[in-house]
């Protein structure tokens, strides 16, 4: 087969270049397939491959030494994962060097190699594969792939971007007119039902067991470490037309058109151009960075997409964002342009679940309103977002002064009022020690028995500032609450302690934790504090709706709000695939294919107890949340509804406490023996299946020691019976020589010597010796 060359790939007019100054540190690895021994070939992945390689080269100036290009026959398995290794272990790559991981080619999906698990594996198929058992090549397990990425992330960083265009469902080579693809080819190939052997990889499963990062399943597994753009949903097929893959040309289109500098993750969906019959995935904790790149977008005040459509201004956001009814916002054209002047101002005028109906307020100037803009709320309603109560008294004098500066010329500090009465209060302010401390009234809190913010605050109106300003919106995002009675009491909620098991099988690749014991969530989730017990959380979806979940955790003592699973989330352009499913779908976070980490709980020095709240969005479609997590404000480095009436828009909300207690010498051994046990029960069924092997071994080791000693007794039976048989023959001959040695002393008496010796002559001794000999 001849290669494809650069001179047939098609390239856009006038192509946006982007150069890096002096070099870029851009390391990548480019795979595309088009001819396969064993399986259908495809047209464009070669191409696409080599148009990637072009980009990288023309458009960003990456030297070539620095890619590395596998096209069809330099494809194989050994290949493909020779090449994931030597990103590993390439001296020149640097952590946090942006690596750009692309792959063009046929995709499947096999059963496990555990039927026990009832899951079936996303591979990539190398140039090489081949089904037949004498020559057997296999597919490239996505767990295979996410530990190889699991082994880059550990030593390079997570500035780590893979692209796949390619496809899992195997539902034939072409499109037909029932699902609109024609007679599109789909990179998808269905490959032989066969199990892979559970110790395929296994010496890349020891790396991923050793990295610290998640179970890396790898479309929605692993995704601290790297960001996975996928060509469509998991149920979909990815389609080549004109010679060209659909998804790689729009994609491809977008890098030329704009600037990586200017183009976040999250962000790429969205200036996509539409593909039919695809829907185009972009997954990962990091989609807030520029592409390939670690930076984020250097604003950090939450802002909003607004639109004009149909006369009226559309806010892309709505009560499940926080915006209230009589919510201001300033318009700007872009969102790095927040501190520049704006176009005018807007107000809420209609408020929905997910979107606003934003106008003019009396007397604002007319403004046109630009293809791509911005909203920035500046003034959030009326609205009270934390009670505060200052005590009287000289001591607090200097307190209550600059809190009633910062409240008259700072807009973010009207959410906050002052009570009369501590009883009435969030948080009540004393000195202890010249510094400011902020006591919880909040009974939410106190009835579990915790009291105080653990750190002070110097009594100065900026330290002030910050930790009142942090405690506001803090409040703000905990007490937003709907209560959808359909959601809330349709999901299920468990939390588990998860056990790191010591042996390893097919399934259980990089972090492989999994859950042990019962559920600990009743009305509260209780934990151990202790950084070694890794916690999972299982949602289960009973509502007759697909749900979109967000979960966040907020922390009480030092006012952190963490994400702990954020829905991916992208523009009415394209549909997203459902991380809870209706009727009983399961998302799993932190085991399983979830896709985000486990968590550990810990208490700082000097504590005994803990407390904080995890909050969880659900709702009907996919919501962008991430504005929610806030750095805590005693941190030293830090950076600056109702129920809807149509069921398609309905959103809910669940605030869960969670309680960390040290754990007690009893508890401590018992959560010990428990976890000894589980890995005593692990290592036994691991022997016995050695021993398995083993006995299987030693039968047919018997079995060959028997029929060998068959043969043996045979030959030797034969040969037994040959030498009986001679024995009889010598016999016979003996007697013969006797009869004639008899006759002839009887002839000695009656002849000459003469005719003596004649008959000697004719004795058969030289015969029979002979015979002997040859014997």
């Amino acid at each position: 087969m001849v290669e494809t060359n650069l001179a047939s790939v098609k390239m856009l007019q006038n192509p946006l270049s982007v150069r890096f100054s002096p070099k870029p540190r851009l390391f990548a690895l480019i795979i595309g397939i088009n001819y396969y021994d064993n399986v259908r070939s495809l047209r464009g992945a070669a191409a696409d491959a080599l148009s990637v390689k072009e980009y990288l080269e023309n458009n960003l100036g990456v030297p070539s030494e620095q890619i590395r290009i596998l096209l069809n026959k330099s494809a194989s398995r050994a290949a493909i994962i020779d090449a994931f290794l030597s990103i590993r272990d390439d001296g020149r790559i640097e952590e946090g060097d942006p690596i750009f991981i692309y792959y063009a080619g046929h995709g499947s999906e096999i059963p496990s190699p555990e039927p026990e698990v009832g899951s079936r594996l996303q591979v990539l198929v190398p140039r090489d594969y081949c089904p037949t058992p004498e020559k057997y090549v296999g597919p490239i397990p996505d767990r295979t792939i996410g530990a190889l990425i699991a082994g880059i992330a550990e030593k390079k960083g997570d500035n780590i971007t893979i692209v796949f265009d390619c496809c899992h469902s195997a539902s034939g080579t072409r499109g037909n007119n029932k699902d609109g693809l024609g007679s599109l080819a789909v990179r998808s190939v269905e490959l032989e039902a066969s199990v892979l052997d559970q110790d395929l990889d296994r010496d890349i499963w020891d790396f991923g067991r050793r990295s610290s990062s998640p179970s890396p399943d790898l479309l929605h597994g692993g995704l601290n470490s790297h960001v996975l753009i996928a060509a469509c949903s998991a149920s979909e097929r990815a389609t080549e037309a004109d010679g060209r893959g659909s998804f790689s040309s729009a994609f491809l289109k977008l890098l030329r058109s704009i600037s990586p500098d200017e183009l976040r993750y999250r962000d790429i969906l969205t200036h996509m151009d539409i593909i039919p019959h695809q829907n185009p995935q972009c997954e990962g904790a990091n989609q807030k960075r520029y592409l390939f790149n670690s930076r984020v977008s250097t604003h950090t005040r939450t802002s909003f997409k607004v639109a004009l459509q149909q006369g009226q201004f559309i806010l892309e956001a709505g009560a499940i964002a926080g915006i209230a009814q009589d919510t201001e916002f300033t318009v700007h054209t872009t969102a790095d342009s927040l501190f520049r002047n704006s176009l005018g101002t807007l107000v809420v005028e209609k408020l929905g679940p997910f979107s606003a109906t934003l106008k003019l307020p009396p007397g604002a100037s007319t403004f046109v309103l630009a293809q791509a803009a911005v909203a920035l709320p500046t003034k959030m309603g009326q609205r009270f977002d934390l009670l505060l109560y200052v005590p009287d008294g000289d001591a607090f004098r200097l307190c209550r002064e600059a809190l009633q500066v910062l409240m008259d010329r700072d807009h973010n500090f009207e959410s906050i009022h002052l009570v009369d009465n501590a009883d009435d209060a969030d948080f009540e302010l004393v000195l202890e020690n010249e510094k400011v401390v902020f006591l919880f009234r909040d009974q939410r809190v106190t009835q579990h028995g915790h009291t105080r913010l653990f750190e002070g605050v110097e009594s100065t109106p900026e330290d002030l500032a910050d930790v009142l300003k942090a405690a506001a919106y803090f409040y703000w995002k905990m007490n937003r609450t709907n209560i959808n009675p359909i959601i809330n009491s349709g999901v299920q909620v468990e939390l588990y302690k998860l056990l790191p098991p010591k042996v390893r099988r097919f399934n259980e690749i990089g972090g492989g934790l999994v859950p042990i014991g019962p559920s600990l969530y009743d009305t509260a989730m209780e934990v151990v504090a202790n950084e070694n017990i890794p916690y999972g959380f299982k949602l289960t979806n009973n509502t007759a709706y697909d749900l979109y979940p967000n979960l966040f955790y907020f922390d009480l003592s030092d006012l952190s709000i963490v994400p702990y699973y954020e829905t991916p989330t992208t523009a009415n352009t394209y549909t997203l695939d459902v991380p809870l499913p209706k009727n009983g779908g399961v998302l799993t976070i932190g085991y399983g294919s979830g896709g985000a980490p486990a968590q550990t709980f810990y208490l700082r020095p000097g504590q005994v107890f803990d407390i904080g709240f995890l909050k969880i969005f659900l709702s009907t479609k996919p919501v962008d949340l991430s504005s929610i997590a806030q750095s805590s404000p005693f941190e030293k480095a830090r950076s600056s509804g109702e129920l809807s009436k149509t069921e398609e828009e309905a959103w809910g909300t669940m605030l869960i406490p969670v309680l960390q207690r040290l754990s007690d010498p009893e508890s401590l051994q018992a959560t010990q023996q428990t976890l000894r046990i589980q890995e005593l029960k692990a290592e036994t069924l691991a022997l016995k299946r050695e021993i398995d092997i083993l006995h299987s071994i030693e039968a047919r080791r018997q079995d060959e020691a028997r029929r060998q000693e068959v043969a043996q007794h045979q030959e030797v039976q034969r040969y037994s019976e040959a030498l009986l048989a001679l024995k009889t023959e010598l016999q016979q001959e003996k007697a013969e020589r006797q009869r004639l040695e008899t006759l002839l002393h009887d002839r000695r008496l009656q002849k000459s010597p003469e005719l003596v010796h004649q008959e000697k002559q004719k004795l058969p001794g030289g015969w029979h010796m002979k015979k002997l000999r040859w014997w």
